[in-house]
This record gives structure tokens, C-alpha cells and sequence, in this order.
């Protein structure tokens, strides 16, 4: 599985997740910086690569009212104590 940072979210994940074993990549090495959503989300899909996004207005829904495609969605909530954040 990849993983894509999408752009709210600092490069620094790149090489701190590539440490544990995950194929990561920052959007801004695959895409315009200022893609919609829609492309990232699209180019996702088509590459089975999951995206680690800090939107705000992305809300997790109840499982019974998902509707996913291939992948769905993961929300990830990361505080700013958390080991990453506290070492960057």
C-alpha cells in the first residue's frame, strides 16, 4: 500500500514513515501543488495509494452511511504530541 502526504501536510512524513517500512510520497513530487482534491483523490484510487491529509473538512461518517470504492477512507487524528511532532 502507498501512501500519499497530501499538501497541508509537511514533507518531513515522508522519511520518518519510509523508516518504518512504508512506500510514501509528499503530492508535491507527483502533482501540482495546487491540485483539487479531486485529482489527488482520483490519482489515489487509480494507484491504490491511501492519503494522509490534515483537511478539515473531510469528516468521518459512521461505516454504515460509507459508500467506498476501492479503498475507502482512513482518518488519522495526529496531536501535536505526538513522537513526530515533538522530534520535528
Amino acid at each position: 500500500m502507498r501512501i500519499i502526504i497530501d499538501m497541508n501536510l509537511s514533507p518531513l512524513w515522508v522519511p520518518y514513515l519510509q523508516k518504518y517500512g512504508f512506500k510514501v510520497s509528499h503530492w508535491s513530487t507527483i502533482g501540482k501543488p495546487d491540485a483539487p482534491d479531486t485529482v489527488i483523490f482520483q490519482w489515489a484510487k487509480e494507484n491504490q495509494a491511501i492519503i494522509f491529509t490534515e483537511k478539515m473538512g473531510l469528516k468521518p461518517r459512521p461505516f454504515s452511511k460509507l459508500r467506498t470504492s476501492l479503498l475507502g477512507r482512513l482518518f488519522l487524528d495526529l496531536k501535536a504530541s505526538d513522537e513526530f511532532s515533538q522530534n520535528v
